[in-house]
């Protein structure tokens, strides 16, 4: 079973981070089965970033290696149909989009008309979740600390 590791949802979006939703919106395009676990703590990732997902005993990170395992170990086909100019596009969309993180970041975390709303939520949905260990509600705690401005 394929066990996808992310960040937790935030605004009734299945990851908070456009890299970890990437990846979900193509397993679920592929209709492959899978678990997908919410995380903070990255420290058992490739390179300490989420998202990861651990296949059959191999652990990959990066969004672009996770498809292309995906695509490679399941032997998808999900694009097989394309020709060259919608590959093209395809790429193209999908670095604009890859691009779009760092807008998304400044803003949740720099933009002042947007800053608050993420913290609250950020805070609320971490808080609430039922599955949260001490050691992450610590870190919220912790987080929520060094957020104040």
């Amino acid at each position: 079973m394929i066990v996808l590791y992310s960040y937790p949802e935030l605004f009734g979006v299945a990851d908070n981070n456009g890299y970890g939703l990437k990846v979900f919106a193509f397993m679920r395009l592929a209709r492959l089965p899978f678990t997908h676990e919410h995380i903070f703590d990255a420290s058992a990732a490739p390179r300490g970033q989420l998202p990861y997902i651990t296949d059959d005993g191999a652990t990959i990170g990066d969004s672009e290696n996770i498809i292309a395992h995906l695509t490679s170990k399941h032997r998808l086909t999900i694009d097989a149909a394309l020709n060259q100019q919608q590959c093209d596009t395809s790429h193209l969309i999908t670095r604009m989009l890859d691009d779009l993180y760092w807008v998304m970041s400044y803003s949740r975390w720099k933009d002042e008309r947007y800053w608050p709303a993420f913290r609250d939520a950020l805070m609320r949905s971490t808080l609430r979740s039922s599955n949260l260990s001490c050691r992450r509600r610590t870190w919220c705690a912790t987080a929520a600390r060094f957020m104040k401005r």
